[in-house]
Order: structure tokens, then sequence, then C-alpha cells
């Protein structure tokens, strides 16, 4: 899938973001994930005309890849004039994935545009680690403190608006809290860049209507992400079984609940 995409050619440049690109472009997280998420890159004179073509050739180009992958029936979407838009593909399997896990990959496209400048990154198969043969491929990627800063206003977006027992409901949000702890030694490293995305890509999701009744600021919405987390004792079970559902680094490696909040008041507190 990702060579299909790393190799699309197109007026858009698709770029690496999201969880999958901290684990197989940086090494820096060690699981599992059904989600393929990319940023957009493109000229000024880009065209409503020209998202939808990039959307309509790629998913040709996935369905005609000799592995037989197919763009799910139904789930395909796009919103805001094709300025984001995915779909669900379905791929051949050896084995039964588990229950932890979705039976296909979710694909997921936003033009919205770096704010600092994207790395190209290495990208290996679990085989080609293993057999520590060449690259698969190489692909640009959203650096770490940038991808660091979406999953905080992610998170605090998805939690504050959280409905348990929606259709649309997704436990699986948890795993911004996993991945943020991981990524807490490179956020206090960088603490100023950091907090400078951070607000930038918390005003890109408030200016898209990211929940109904968001604070203003960044710092409140955090607290209240805290404060969310401490009072709904739901939260560290859901984490504990995506923990234990996908991680597949050593378990005196893992960061358990209790230390995942107190990596996310240090986060919090790093604001000068």
């Amino acid at each position: 899938m990702l060579g299909i995409i790393g190799k699309f050619k197109d007026k858009c440049v698709p770029i690496f973001s999201g969880g999958t690109s901290l684990s197989k472009g940086y090494g820096l997280i060690e699981r599992f994930s059904e989600d393929l998420d990319f940023k957009m890159d493109y000229p000024p004179d880009v065209t409503r005309d020209d998202f939808r073509n990039f959307r309509k050739n790629l998913y040709k180009s996935i369905e005609a890849s000799p592995e037989g992958m197919k763009v799910i029936k139904g789930s395909d979407f796009s919103r805001n004039e094709s300025r984001f838009f995915g779909c669900s593909i379905e791929y051949p399997k050896i084995f039964t994935p588990p229950a932890s896990l979705r039976p296909h990959v979710k694909l997921e496209f936003s033009a919205r545009k770096p704010y600092i400048s994207p790395e190209d990154r290495e990208i290996r198969s679990f085989v080609t680690q293993i057999q520590q043969e060449e690259a698969d491929l190489k692909i640009k990627c959203i650096r770490p403190i940038e991808t660091a800063a979406d999953k905080l206003s992610a998170f605090i977006w998805r939690v504050l608006n959280r409905k348990r027992g929606d259709a649309k409901d997704d436990p699986a949000l948890i795993r911004h809290l996993h991945d943020l702890a991981k990524l807490t030694p490179h956020i206090l490293k960088e603490a100023s860049e950091f907090w400078g995305l951070a607000k930038k890509a918390y005003a890109a999701d408030l200016k898209e209507g990211r929940g109904d009744k968001m604070p203003e600021v960044l710092i409140e919405a955090f607290e209240q992400l805290i404060a969310g987390l401490k009072k709904d004792p739901l939260y560290k079970e859901e984490y504990i079984k995506f923990v234990s559902g996908v991680s597949y680094e050593g378990e005196d490696k893992q960061t358990n609940y209790e230390e995942a909040l107190k990596l996310l008041n240090q986060i919090r507190d790093s604001q000068k």
C-alpha cells in the first residue's frame, strides 16, 4: 500500500503522517495500526478538480495493484470539496487478523499542508527488517514533533466531544495518549516548537468544526482533557485493552496508564 502511494505521481503530493509514520518511518513507537494517514502538499493554483482527480486516480492505482487490494464499497467519503477524504481497503490475508485489529486498512488524506518541512524516510517491512535488507521504499514523512502536535489536538477534541454508545464512538482514540507518552522526550526537548505547532493544529481543527463547544485557548482545552481522563475510569480499561492488543514492544518497555497520564501532565507543564 505504501509503495503505491509513495510512487504515485500527481499535482498533489501525499506526505505520510500519523501514528503509522511514527512507527514505520521513525521507529518511535512499537504498535500495530490499521490506519494510514497522509497530509498533502500542493501548488498555489490547486483546484477542487485537482483534489478530486487525485482521489479518483489514487483509488484506481490501488485497485489495479497486483496484490489484489480493493476499495471497500460504501467506505469512500469526501468532504470540504475533496480536501479531506478517505476509504477502507480490503487486502489479501495469510493469517486471520486478531480481534484487536480491524480486518481492513483505513486511508485518510487531508489537504492540510505540513507546518514544517517533511523528511524523506526509509520504510521497511518486518520481513525486510529481520533480513536486514535495503528499505522497501522512501517516502516523505511529517516530522515527529508535528505529528505530536496533531495528536494532542486530535486527542483533545475527540475526548471533549465524545459520546459513549454513539454509533461513531471510537474507543481506539486512546491511541493518542499512548503515542504522546512515547513522544514525550521529544516534545520536552523541543517544547517551544511543539507548542507553536500544537496551537496551529488546534486552531485548524477549530476552524474545521471539530467539536461544538471547544475552548478557543489550547491550554484551557488541555486542562479539560486531563480532567476528563481522570473523571472517567473507562479510559484506563480502554488503554489497557488497546496496548495489550496492538503493542509489540516488550512488556518491560510498555507504558502503563498511570505513567502515560504523568507524561501527559509533563507535556502540559512544558508550556512557558
